[in-house]
């Protein structure tokens, strides 16, 4: 019992002791400067090269898109091939091949992009809501399909192929 009220009798001595001494000095800090650049991106956009297409041999739509989990392609058939973004079908995207849009359907299960796409030069794709530059239908995002032109089938350094 003794010990226990000499231990608090003291800690009782000491307090007004340490607060003294860090009380006592007095000190200055250095001026600190922050700079900050605000960059406003949005990871909405999402883009397939030439390069790309070529290395990945692509024989349906569904493996244009295999790298990229926001965009999925269902359906059984090359015909009947959907495009989803983020779980919205192709009918509320804008879907242009070479700047034409893909509006309307021949048959009812039949999907917007009914194209080959060892055809395909570039596909970007803008998911969710786009501007108003990207034309009527754009909803929930847009997909551009650019075709290969005559040129990108003559070999580099050739002016003429057969």
């Amino acid at each position: 019992m003794f010990l226990r009220s000499y231990s608090k009798l003291r800690y009782a001595l000491c307090l007004p002791l340490l607060t003294e001494t860090c009380y006592s000095e007095e000190r200055t800090l250095n001026k600190v400067t922050t700079q900050a650049k605000r960059i406003f991106t949005y990871n909405n956009e999402f883009k397939v090269t030439s390069k790309e297409l070529d290395q990945r041999q692509s024989n349906e739509v569904k493996d244009l898109f295999r790298t990229n989990p926001d965009v999925n392609v269902g359906g059984g058939s090359v015909m009947g091939q959907k495009i989803y973004v983020r779980g919205v079908e192709d009918r509320l995207l804008r879907v242009t091949v070479d700047g034409a849009a893909q509006n309307g359907n021949i048959y009812h299960h039949q999907g917007n992009t009914v194209i080959d796409p060892g055809m395909l030069k570039s596909v970007e794709v803008t998911k969710g809501a786009a501007n108003a530059s990207a034309g009527p239908g754009a909803i929930a995002g847009v997909i551009k399909m650019e075709t290969k032109g005559a040129a990108d089938f003559i070999p580099r350094g050739e002016k003429l192929c057969s």
